[in-house]
């Protein structure tokens, strides 16, 4: 399933920078990026704004694919459960 932080970290990757890369762009240490791309914390609205201009991506589209991923998962189960 698609998360915030597996997300995120998919737009850093096709990017080619290193966490050391976004936590700096961010004004972050490094750690606390790690825990954003492990959904351990969420970032700030502030954060997320900057994180869709660094790394090119639409919030809308964000939430969009995440929310997508998740409805795909709970109909997945439920047909699972009906077999």
């Amino acid at each position: 399933m698609k998360t915030l932080g597996t997300t995120i970290k998919s737009y850093r990757l096709n990017k080619n920078l290193t966490q050391w890369d976004m936590a700096d762009k961010l004004g972050i240490s490094q750690s606390s990026y790690s825990r954003i791309e492990g959904d351990l914390i969420e970032p700030s609205v502030e954060s997320l704004y900057r994180l869709s201009k660094e790394l090119d991506f639409s919030i809308d589209e964000l939430l969009d694919s995440i929310y997508n991923s998740h409805e795909y998962n709970i109909e997945s189960q439920n047909l699972k459960k009906k077999l």
